[in-house]
C-alpha cells in the first residue's frame, strides 16, 4: 500500500551561461572575439553579448560555431538547453520560498513515516516533494483539484491539509489496481456476500475483497490515517467505469471498518458519480445522502428485522447468544456487538472482547 518517490536531482546553487564556455574556448585556441565574428559573418557585438550572458546561442549560431571552432553544434545546443532548463528551475525554486507557510500545514513527518514522501531537511526539497506527490505546480493549486471544506469534528479542529494528503494517497494507490469496467449487476449480486469474509484473517479479507471489487469496477485501498483527519472512509469515481473505496481503519475495530466499507459502497450504488464522499468518524451531518449510505450499511450487515427478532426472542443478550446470532447471519460476532452498542441495547464497553481489531502492518 506504499509508494516511493525518487529523490529530486541535485540542483547547484549557481548556473553558468554558455558564453563562459565560449570565452574559455576562444582563449584556449588564441582566437579573439573579432576574429570569430569575421569567421561566422556575425557582428562582433553579437559575439560579445553571448559571452557576456545577455544573448543565447541559437541553433543557427551553434552550426556556425561548429564550422569555425570544430566543436559539434550539438554540444553548443545542449549547453544552451541545459543552461535554460537550469535557469528556469533555479527561478522556480526561488518562487517556492513563497509557499513555505502553506507547506508547513501539511503533515510532512507523518507522510515520510508512512513512506509516502522522501525525507528532506530543506524547505525547498520538502515543497518539491509535496508538489510531486500532489501533481501540481503550486501548493496553492491543490484546492482547485481536491477541495475540502471540513473545519470541525465533534468540537475538534481537523486539518483539511491532512485530509487532502490522505485522499491523494488513496488516489495514487488506486491507479495501481487494475479493474474491470464497472458492473452494477455483479456488484448487486455480491454486495450482501462480502460480509461473510468478516470471519477470515485480515490478509484473506484484503485479498478476496480487493479481487472481488476489482472485478466489479472498484479499487479498494487502505490508507493509514494522518493526525487531525478523523477520517474513516471515502468514495469517489475515478472514471465513469472505475470507482474507489478508501478506508483508514481508524478506530481499529473490525465492525467499524465493515460498517464504513458498506457505507462507502452505499454511496457508489445510491448516489451521483459526480460527487466525492469523505466520511469522518462518529459524524452525522444530517444530509440525506449520508443517512441513506448509513441505512444501506446497517441493512446489509444486520437487517433491522433480523435484529428486532433477535432482541424480542432472546432471553438474555450474552456472548453465547451474540455468537449464535452472528453465525446465523454469517458475520463476525464483533459486528453484532458493535450494532448492539450503537443501538444502546448493551453498554458501550460490553462484550468488546468479541470485537476483532485490524491494524496496518507498519503500526
Amino acid at each position: 500500500m506504499m509508494i516511493k518517490q525518487k529523490a529530486n536531482n541535485y540542483t547547484p546553487d549557481f548556473i553558468v551561461h554558455p558564453g563562459v564556455t565560449l570565452s574559455e574556448t576562444l582563449g584556449s585556441i588564441g582566437m579573439s572575439q573579432t576574429e570569430l565574428a569575421k569567421r561566422i559573418f556575425r557582428p562582433e557585438k553579437a559575439i560579445s553579448e553571448i559571452i557576456n550572458g545577455s544573448k543565447s546561442i541559437t541553433p543557427e549560431t551553434a552550426i556556425q560555431l561548429e564550422r569555425a571552432l570544430g566543436i559539434p553544434a550539438s554540444f553548443w545546443n545542449n549547453l544552451e538547453k541545459n543552461y535554460q532548463e537550469l535557469k528556469a528551475k533555479t527561478e522556480a525554486r526561488g518562487a517556492l520560498t513563497e509557499e513555505v507557510e502553506l507547506a508547513e500545514k501539511y503533515p510532512y513527518p507523518e507522510m515520510v513515516k508512512n513512506g509516502w514522501l522522501q525525507p528532506a531537511t530543506r524547505w525547498e526539497e520538502k515543497i518539491e516533494n509535496l508538489l510531486s506527490f500532489f501533481a501540481v505546480d503550486r501548493l496553492s493549486l491543490i484546492n482547485n483539484v481536491m477541495p475540502t471544506a471540513f473545519r470541525q469534528h465533534n468540537g475538534r479542529s481537523i486539518s483539511p491539509y491532512s485530509i487532502q494528503a490522505w485522499l491523494r494517497k488513496g488516489l495514487i494507490d488506486s491507479r495501481n489496481i487494475d479493474t474491470q469496467p464497472f458492473d452494477r449487476q455483479k456488484l448487486d449480486n455480491l454486495s450482501n456476500k462480502f460480509k461473510s469474509l468478516s470471519g477470515e484473517s485480515p490478509s484473506v479479507i484484503v485479498d478476496k475483497l480487493t479481487t472481488s471489487l476489482s472485478e466489479c469496477g472498484i479499487a479498494l485501498v487502505f490508507t493509514q490515517d494522518l493526525p487531525n483527519t478523523y477520517v474513516c472512509g471515502a468514495a469517489r469515481w475515478i472514471t465513469p467505469e472505475k470507482a474507489m473505496i478508501q478506508l483508514s481503519l481508524r478506530g481499529s475495530y473490525a465492525d467499524i471498518m465493515w460498517f464504513t466499507f458498506y457505507h462507502e459502497l452505499g454511496h457508489l450504488l445510491l448516489h451521483s458519480k459526480k460527487k466525492h464522499f469523505v466520511d469522518l468518524t462518529n459524524t452525522n451531518n444530517g444530509s440525506g445522502e449520508e443517512k441513506e449510505a448509513s441505512n444501506f450499511a446497517s441493512e446489509q450487515l444486520i437487517p433491522s428485522q433480523k435484529l428486532s427478532d433477535f432482541i424480542s426472542t432472546t432471553k438474555e443478550v450474552n456472548a453465547v447468544s451474540i455468537k449464535e446470532f452472528a453465525n446465523e447471519l454469517n458475520i463476525h460476532p464483533g459486528i453484532v456487538v458493535g450494532r448492539l452498542q450503537h443501538e444502546k441495547i448493551i453498554e458501550h464497553k460490553e462484550f468488546n472482547h468479541l470485537r476483532a481489531k485490524y491494524r496496518f502492518t507498519n503500526d
